[in-house]
C-alpha cells in the first residue's frame, strides 16, 4: 500500500436522519478534512495511500437505524482550487470497497466510522500548479438514489472539503505559460525567442540578436513570423571595384565567368584544367585567349614528323624546329679561322670548323696538343680531343688463383696470382708462412723466400733449479726445480722477560698475549727467501685441549716473509696476539695459548717451490703464567 496515509474526518455538526415514505435522508452541517504536515505528492512517481472517515451524528431527530448493501461514497482527487471546483487530477468515484460502502448508520453510539480507505494517484504529467489542494465528496451511491438520500445544510457545497497539500514537480515536463511540454520539446513564443525543455522542468531560451543592417533602417523589411528585418534586394553587382546590374554576366580573366543574380552578390565559376599527358614526352602549353593548357601540334616537313620544340639539321649548316605545329628553320653563316687549316677541327655534327685547343692534365701537370696520348697512372690511358681529355680506365678482373693468393705488381695495372716459392726443395704458395726450426720463421711473397731468425738472451738459473730446451721452443728455460720439503721437529712460545710479557691482559672485549714462536726443522736449510711465505695460528684454551677463542694469522707481512738462513731453527719474533675475551674470567683459571705452524695457501718463494710435510710438532700449547683485567 501507499507509503503515506492520513484520516478522513466528516463532521456533521447537526446530522439529522429522518423519513420521506421509503426513503432515509442524511442532513450534515459540516464536513472536516485533516491531512499529515509530512504529506506530499511526487507528480512523476504518483501515490499510494489510505484515509479514513469519521462521521459524528449530532441531535439526530430519527432512531432510525440505516442499514443495506452498498450505501456510501467517497470520492476524492486532487486540484487547484480550495473548494474543489475547477478541473480535477485523479478522480476516483467510488474509494470505498464494498463492505466499507455497506457499513451501517445507527443512532448510538452516535458515530459513523470508516477506516483504511484506499487511493492511488498515478504519475501523471500535470503541473504542482494543478495539484494544490486533496478533496473527498462524501454522498450517497447513485444506485442506492430512492433509499438514501445524503444533503448538506444550507446547501450540498458542504459536503466537500479540500486541504493544501506540498508538491514535488515532475522532472519530466516543463509547464509554460499553464502549458505542459516533454524533455526536448521545442518552441518558439516570439520570432526571436527559441525554447527548450530540458530535464528537472527547466526551460531554456535562446535570444536572437540581429546584425546590423547595411541599409538605411528606414528602408528595412520587416516580414510576419521573422524575427530580424532585412535590407530591400539590392539593383547591382559590386566586383573588385566595378558595378554591374542584375542579370549581367563578364569575364575577369580567360579562366573566370561571373554573374550577377538577384542577391546583389556576384557569383563567379573557375574554369577547372585537367592535367593533359601530351605523346613523346613533349610538354604543354598555353595559348593566347585560353584557360588551360593543351597539347601543341605536331610538325610534318619533307615526309617526316616533329614534335613540339624538337630541332633537326636539313644540312649541316641548315637547323629546323618545331613550334605548336609549325616549322621554322636557319642557315649557319661560319666565322673565320684565325688558323691554319691543319689545326681547324669540325665535330660531329658541327656546321663549321673550330681552331684545335690544347688539353692540361691537373693528374700530371702537362699539357698535350690535339691528337695526343698519355697515361695518366698504370690503369688509365688519356688522349686530347680539341682541348677536352678523355680517358679510358682499365677494368680488372679477380685472378683465379688455384691454392695460391693474388699479388700486385708495381709495373702491372691488374693483380695477378703470386709465385710458389722453393724452400730447401720445399714448394710454398704466395704469403704462405713456416717454420724451418723453433727459432726460424720464413713467409712466400711473390716467388721469394724471406726468413726472420730469432736470437735467445743469455739465462742464468738459480739454486736448485736447471736449463732445459722444451720441444718447439726456441730458448731455453728454468726449470722449476724440485720443491724443498719442510718438517717441524719442534714448535715452541717463549715469554721474553719484558715487562707485560707472561701476562694475559682483559681490556674491554679483548685478551691481549705477546709470544714469540719458535720454529725448529728436521733438516738444515739454505736461504730461503719470498713473501708471504709462513703462517702461525693461535687460540686460548683452558686445558690445552679446548678452544676459547681462534686468530688464523697471528704474523704480520714482514714477519710472515722472514727468510731462513743457513740454520735448522727459525725465530719468527714478537708478536701481540688479540683474542675475544669472551667467556675469559681471571682468577682460578689457568689459560694456555696455543699455535700451529704452517704454509701459506700461495707461498712464494725466490727460485723454489716448498712443501711442507704433516708432522705432530706443528702444534704446540704453553701455559699463561698469569691473567689480570685492565680496566
Amino acid at each position: 500500500m501507499a507509503a503515506g496515509c492520513f484520516t478522513l474526518a466528516i463532521l456533521l455538526t447537526s446530522l439529522v436522519v429522518f423519513r420521506a415514505g421509503a426513503q432515509d435522508i442524511l442532513s450534515a452541517r459540516g464536513v472536516t478534512l485533516q491531512l499529515p504536515d509530512d504529506f506530499s505528492v511526487e507528480l512523476e512517481n504518483g501515490k499510494d495511500f489510505q484515509f479514513g472517515m469519521d462521521v459524528k451524528i449530532y441531535k439526530p431527530n430519527s432512531d432510525k437505524k440505516i442499514t443495506g448493501p452498498n450505501r456510501w461514497q467517497v470520492s476524492a482527487w486532487f486540484g487547484a482550487a480550495a473548494d474543489g471546483s475547477g478541473p480535477k487530477v485523479g478522480v476516483v468515484e467510488q474509494t470505498l470497497d464494498a463492505r466499507q460502502s455497506s457499513t451501517p448508520f445507527a443512532k448510538k453510539p452516535g458515530r459513523f466510522t470508516v477506516t483504511g480507505i484506499d487511493y492511488s494517484l498515478a504519475p501523471t504529467r500535470q503541473s504542482c500548479e494543478s495539484v494544490l489542494f486533496f478533496c473527498i465528496r462524501f454522498d450517497e451511491v447513485p444506485a442506492s438514489a430512492g433509499v438514501v438520500d445524503v444533503q448538506g445544510y444550507p446547501d450540498d457545497d458542504i459536503l466537500t472539503q479540500c486541504e493544501k497539500v506540498t508538491c514535488q514537480e515532475n522532472p519530466n515536463i516543463c509547464v509554460d505559460d499553464a502549458i505542459i511540454r516533454d524533455i526536448g520539446n521545442e518552441w518558439s513564443p516570439d520570432p526571436c525567442v527559441a525554447c527548450e525543455c530540458l530535464r528537472g522542468g527547466l526551460i531554456a531560451c535562446d535570444i536572437t540578436t540581429c546584425t546590423d543592417l547595411l541599409c538605411d533602417p528606414a528602408d528595412a523589411i520587416y516580414s510576419p513570423g521573422v524575427c530580424c528585418p532585412t535590407c530591400p534586394p539590392p539593383s547591382s553587382c559590386d566586383y573588385q571595384g566595378d558595378t554591374f546590374d542584375i542579370g549581367a554576366k563578364w569575364t575577369p580573366d580567360v579562366c573566370t565567368a561571373c554573374y550577377c543574380p538577384s542577391t546583389g552578390e556576384a557569383e563567379c565559376v573557375v574554369e577547372t584544367c585537367e592535367r593533359q599527358v601530351c605523346p613523346g614526352g613533349v610538354e604543354t602549353i598555353l595559348r593566347q585567349g585560353d584557360c588551360c593548357e593543351v597539347c601543341p601540334s605536331e610538325c610534318f616537313f619533307e615526309s617526316g614528323v616533329y614534335f613540339h620544340l624538337e630541332e633537326w639539321r636539313v644540312a649541316d649548316c641548315t637547323t629546323c624546329s618545331c613550334d605548336d605545329g609549325t616549322a621554322e628553320c636557319q642557315t649557319e653563316t661560319c666565322p673565320f679561322l684565325d688558323c691554319d687549316d691543319t689545326e681547324q677541327v669540325t665535330g660531329v655534327g658541327q656546321c663549321c670548323a673550330e681552331c684545335a685547343l690544347e688539353c692540361f692534365d691537373d693528374s700530371t701537370g702537362n699539357s698535350y696538343s690535339h691528337g695526343d696520348t698519355w697515361m695518366r697512372d698504370i690503369c688509365t690511358t688519356c688522349w686530347c680531343t680539341n682541348g677536352t681529355d678523355e680517358c679510358f680506365a682499365e677494368v680488372c678482373e679477380a685472378p683465379r688463383c688455384e691454392n695460391r693468393l693474388v699479388v700486385v705488381r708495381p709495373d702491372v695495372c691488374c693483380p695477378l696470382c703470386g709465385g710458389e716459392c722453393v724452400f730447401e726443395g720445399a714448394p710454398f704458395f704466395h704469403l704462405e708462412q713456416w717454420n724451418p726450426n723453433p727459432c726460424t720463421q720464413c713467409s712466400c711473397y711473390d716467388s721469394e723466400s724471406n726468413c726472420d731468425v730469432t736470437t735467445c738472451p743469455p739465462l742464468s738459473c738459480g739454486r736448485n733449479r736447471r736449463l732445459e730446451y722444451l720441444e718447439d721452443q726456441c730458448c731455453p728455460s728454468c726449470s722449476e726445480g724440485d720443491p724443498v720439503r719442510l718438517r717441524p721437529t719442534k714448535v715452541k712460545i717463549k715469554f721474553k722477560q719484558r715487562r707485560g710479557e707472561g701476562l694475559l691482559k682483559i681490556r674491554n672485549e679483548s685478551a691481549i698475549v705477546t709470544i714469540a714462536p719458535i720454529i725448529r726443522f728436521e733438516n738444515e736449510q739454505y736461504n730461503i727467501s719470498g713473501s708471504n711465505m709462513w703462517q702461525v695460528s693461535a687460540w686460548l684454551s683452558d686445558n690445552g685441549v679446548n678452544q676459547i677463542s681462534r686468530v688464523d694469522q697471528i704474523l704480520s707481512d714482514y714477519q710472515a716473509s722472514k727468510p731462513m738462513v743457513s740454520y735448522n731453527r727459525m725465530n719468527l719474533g714478537r708478536t701481540k696476539v688479540s683474542f675475544s675475551a669472551r667467556g675469559i674470567r681471571c682468577g682460578g683459571q689457568n689459560y694456555f695459548v696455543c699455535i700451529r705452524f704452517d704454509l701459506t695457501g700461495n707461498p712464494l718463494a725466490d727460485d723454489v717451490s716448498l712443501f711442507l710435510e704433516s708432522s705432530p710438532f706443528q702444534e704446540f700449547c704453553e701455559p699463561i703464567p698469569r691473567c689480570i683485567v685492565r680496566l
